[in-house]
């Protein structure tokens, strides 16, 4: 019969051997994530000099290539706007004489011009200039008829006598007052023609002042010349106006090429710092930039899943730490073989406790100075008492071996479907990223990531992905055991769950509220 020692001995040397078997796996796995971490090591160092780039830049850059354009467009705009206007310019100063007339000093000429023209008549002034003439003719007729009668009334006065004096003075005197009456007529007559003649030549003079100053003849050429005089002050308003338009339109052009000028030296700063020319190249730029993001995140991601396996060791010590001597031994039962192990140590400790009592009831007995053949006969019913202690030690051992068993296959049977009843929760807490759970009889468990289609431990997960896991394991194994009616005392179960997450979870327990 094999001794229990012998047992413990066989049950360390498997144990040894599958934990051997267990250090080869996690060797090979972390030599795998090792050269993986080398590899993107080596793939990201093409990455480096695209680090530190500002995805930021792209959109100053597109802002700046947008605003170039609108400026070269409203450039080229305002230029057609001053080539037109100056081309408008010319040509209306072409039609419009440089001495224009003074309008207002026009219009008031106008007025004096019509008002002269109603004053004067013609004819009239024709009829009193002739009747004016015909008078001065019989003034004229007149002084000499005066100047004759005066003329013989001094030359009588010198020869006749007094009687004959006084006789010629009586002959001539009337003579003389008849003339002299004549001419007072007649001076009437001519100061009244004078008085008339005063505002018909005034008319005349004014409608000739104002012919010759501006170079017409009659009322309508006059009308004629200030309408053109009034269309040439237009043009020259609309020149002033299109010259003030200019002016303004130089001013926005000036500055808006100084906008440009700005905007450029901006362009090709950026294109001066990264070394590119276009905007694509910058778009590359920025595309190796992330590039160089994920495969350092991917480094990280794997650095952590090898720190994980290493557990704090170096992959070096682990290597040193398996032994290539060793058989193969199963490592998914390791946990069989660590119960066993310690059942039979248990065992032995508590056989060793027997002895020890044994020997010391022995020792008692022998200080007690009994008969040799009571000590005998206690020695016979000791053995026989240790037989049937070694016996029961048997049945013990079978029975933890079928009970050992019996468990396995209660976990290997009842493991799949709490892992099945968890991974229908775990689903809908996770929004589809965590689909499949397996769990051990300790209630550790590893969930496969469809991101990086591997399965993962808890060291992988944030704090929120381990409470979802954790909350889904416990409704999961309510249902398993058909536990489904027992109250749920949840204590802060959500602090870690984002809004989406959270929605889902309150929706699964209101629905399992109703049952």
């Amino acid at each position: 019969r094999r001794t229990i020692e012998e047992d413990i001995k066989t049950e360390e040397a498997r144990l040894e051997r599958q934990l051997n078997e267990g250090r080869k796996a996690t060797y090979q796995e972390a030599k795998t994530l090792q050269d993986s971490i080398a590899e993107k090591q080596a793939e990201v160092k093409q990455y480096d000099p695209y680090k530190t780039f500002d995805p930021a830049t792209l959109e100053t850059y597109l802002k700046l290539e947008n605003t170039l354009e609108s400026l070269d467009t409203h450039i080229a705009s305002t230029e057609a706007s001053m080539t037109k206007t100056e081309t408008a310019i010319e040509d209306l100063a072409a039609s419009v004489p440089s001495d224009l007339y003074d309008l207002e000093a026009m219009r008031r000429d106008q007025k004096a011009l019509y008002q002269a023209y109603r004053d004067y008549d013609a004819d009239k002034h024709t009829h009193l200039l002739e009747k004016k003439a015909s008078l001065e003719a019989t003034q004229v007729v007149l002084n000499k008829q005066k100047d004759s009668l005066t003329l013989k009334t001094d030359s009588l006065t010198h020869i006749l006598t007094s009687i004959l004096k006084l006789i010629c003075f009586m002959i001539i005197f009337p003579l003389t007052w008849v003339v002299r009456r004549k001419e007072k007529k007649l001076t009437r007559a001519l100061d009244s023609i004078g008085t008339q003649l005063i505002p018909l030549e005034h008319a005349q003079s004014t409608m000739e002042d104002i012919f010759t100053t501006y170079d017409v003849s009659t009322v309508d050429m006059f009308d004629t010349k200030l309408t053109e005089t009034q269309t040439h002050h237009r043009k020259h308003e609309v020149i002033q106006e299109k010259e003030t338009d200019l002016k303004r339109l130089r001013t926005e052009y000036q500055t808006t090429k100084d906008s440009q000028s700005s905007v450029k030296d901006k362009l090709d700063a950026i294109k001066k710092t990264y070394d590119i020319s276009t905007y694509d190249d910058l778009k590359t730029l920025n595309k190796k930039r992330m590039l160089y993001d994920d495969i350092t995140k991917e480094i990280t991601y794997l650095q952590s899943r090898l720190d994980d396996k290493l557990n704090g060791q170096t992959l070096k010590t682990l290597q040193e730490a398996i032994d290539d001597t060793l058989v193969y031994a199963d490592p998914t039962t390791i946990e069989t073989t660590k119960e066993s192990l310690k059942t039979l140590t248990q065992t032995v400790h508590d056989k060793r406790l027997v002895i020890e009592r044994l020997e010391s009831d022995l020792k008692h007995q022998e200080t007690m100075h009994r008969p040799l053949e009571v000590i005998d006969h206690d020695i016979a019913e000791t053995k026989t008492r240790l037989e049937k202690l070694t016996q029961k030690k048997a049945i013990i051992t079978n029975a933890i071996e079928m009970i050992q068993t019996s468990a396995q296959k209660i976990e290997e049977n009842f493991a799949p479907v709490i892992s099945e009843h968890i991974a229908s929760y775990l689903s809908t807490f996770t929004l589809d990223r965590y689909q499949d759970i397996k769990v051990s009889k300790h209630l550790t468990f590893k969930v496969y990531d469809t991101r990086y289609q591997s399965l993962e431990s808890k060291t992988h997960f944030s704090e929120g992905t381990k409470d979802q896991v954790y909350f889904a394991m416990r409704l999961g194994i309510l249902d398993a055991l058909h536990h489904t009616s027992m109250p749920l005392l949840l204590d802060d179960a959500f602090a870690n769950f984002d809004s989406e997450r959270l929605k889902r979870a309150l929706d699964t327990l209101h629905s399992m509220s109703k049952h």
